[in-house]
């Protein structure tokens, strides 16, 4: 050192070393980010049919699913699937019923908006279509978990426990006749839809009866189907605006066209189609996704192969450059240790040294080290996060994101490091050893030979648990910084300027 303590024994100051250091981080990020960002331009499905079907997303307690159970057949229990698939409209709205009529479920859904993640909380409040999206991920969880119920009793039977279990309550009585008509034609109790019908016109005033109810045929009748809106859903965890009570169900007996007989809810008029309130989502029936429970795909739809290779390739071609870049510092920090007895100036620039001392000597191991380690740790995190979420019900994936968060990036730069050390261990002894072999994969190759393969793997430990550190921080600081933007300004308009935002937050995480 200088008398100021400034000046290191290569002659490089501190200051020149931590911006170099620096700015190489930055460029590695800022790389791997641009790559996330042609990711991010992809279309992405419009519904959240690949939502996790998970059965802890029911309420804990309910009569109405004790009675479900009840219902079950043995065959069920043990396990053997069950063929029937319910209509996904019927299941729609079926959720929503529920949460209107129960009051189990009621309260359990209104106390949902209690239960927001603390890292979603401030996002939930501030932005509208957040919180939108949140509670009709929510509702669809929802859905899907009741679906797995019901698709495991016989129709007969759940239309006899929903008649008999709110057949008390007027309104929800009349909603349980629109119920029913989106039930599959053959599912159809179709006699108790007429006798709902037409207890619900009398008191109107209207004379009818089921028989002629019944003899009414509308082959041409336009009908709600999963594409057009079964419900409603707040975004404040209300419950969801059903079916017009003015609407009423139409007997079609297809009467030429091939079709079953079916009661049918006809379609608004497009009069009377209207854009839904303020603060509520419509909900369809492709919404919803099918499937049993423990059966998910549990990855976006854009991580597929090509994503994968993309960022591997952006990775391990940033990590690469910028260790090389970074290389000639690392030597003389590496030569300098293994030399401590040899105390004299390390060069600065290529050709003020002899062979033995050039600063380039282990460039080749080193990005192959780097290289190695990019393209497993970046695509490895990105993998390693959405898996992880997609093993979960969504509120549980939002809840545990920061765990997830450390889990993948510890997980990926533990196994990056043990692919990448082999060549660490080689760039190691090439700069301690200059005459120890003539390339890298000779040293590879003499070090194998000497200690066998073990010999690579030896300072995994530290190497990996020094990686591992960097990497949680890094990660972390990348994954939430558009969290700590909203809470620190909850009006800046983040969507206008996400691709401003992402490279900024490659940097932030970079110098951190």
């Amino acid at each position: 050192r200088d008398p100021q303590g400034a000046t290191s024994q290569s002659g490089i100051t501190r200051r020149d070393f931590v911006a170099g250091t620096v700015g190489a981080t930055l460029s590695q990020l800022v790389s791997y980010q641009a790559a996330k960002l042609e990711l991010n331009n992809k279309p992405k499905p419009a519904t959240i049919s690949k939502l996790p079907v998970r059965l802890d997303a029911l309420p804990p307690k309910s009569k109405f699913l004790d009675n479900i159970e009840r219902l079950i057949p043995q065959s069920a229990l043990a396990g053997t699937a069950s063929s029937r698939r319910r209509s996904p409209e019927f299941v729609v709205y079926l959720t929503a019923f529920l949460i209107n009529y129960d009051e189990e479920w009621k309260a359990w859904w209104k106390s949902q908006k209690t239960k927001v993640p603390f890292t979603f909380a401030n996002t939930y409040k501030t932005n509208p279509e957040e919180r939108a999206a949140y509670v009709k991920a929510q509702f669809g969880d929802l859905a899907a978990a009741l679906q797995v119920k019901v698709n495991q009793v016989e129709v007969k039977g759940l239309c006899k426990l929903i008649f008999e279990s709110f057949g008390e309550v007027t309104a929800a009585k009349y909603q349980s006749a629109i119920l029913f008509a989106f039930l599959g034609p053959e599912e159809q109790p179709k006699d108790l839809i007429a006798n709902i019908l037409v207890a619900e016109l009398t008191a109107k005033g209207v004379e009818v009866n089921s028989t002629t109810l019944l003899a009414k045929v509308d082959t041409k009748q336009a009908t709600i189907t999963e594409e057009v809106n079964i419900v409603e859903v707040p975004d404040q965890f209300l419950p969801p605006k059903l079916q017009p009570a003015g609407l009423i169900p139409v007997y079609d007996a297809g009467s030429g066209t091939g079709r079953t007989d079916r009661w049918v809810v006809p379609a608004p008029g497009k009069a009377a189609v209207q854009t839904p309130p303020r603060g509520y989502m419509p909900f369809l029936g492709t919404d919803l996704g099918f499937g049993e429970p423990g059966l998910r795909e549990g990855l976006d739809d854009t991580f597929d192969l090509f994503t994968f290779v993309l960022l591997a390739l952006a990775g391990g071609s940033a990590s690469a450059i910028t260790n090389s870049v970074l290389f000639p510092l690392d030597n003389i920090k590496i030569s300098q240790q293994a030399k401590s007895n040899r105390r004299r100036k390390a060069p600065l620039l290529v050709g003020q040294s002899d062979e033995q001392d050039n600063v380039l000597r282990g460039i080749v191991a080193c990005f192959l080290s780097a290289g190695i380690y990019g393209i497993i740790v970046y695509p490895g995190f990105e993998f390693g996060k959405l898996w992880l979420s997609g093993q979960v019900p969504i509120q549980d994936a939002v809840r545990y994101r920061f765990a997830f968060v450390l889990l993948s990036s510890a997980s990926a730069t533990a196994v990056a490091c043990l692919a990448a050390i082999p060549w660490e261990a080689a760039k190691i002894r090439i700069i301690a050893k200059p005459f120890y072999a003539k390339s890298a994969f000779g040293t590879v190759g003499r070090i194998v030979k000497e200690s066998g393969v073990g010999g690579l793997y030896n300072g995994y430990p530290p190497f990996a648990i020094r990686n591992v550190l960097f990497a949680l921080a890094k990660f972390a600081v990348f994954d939430y910084f558009l969290d700590a933007l909203r809470y620190l300004d909850p009006g800046f308009p983040v969507e206008e300027n996400i691709v401003v935002l992402s490279l900024a937050k490659g940097a932030v995480a970079g110098a951190l």
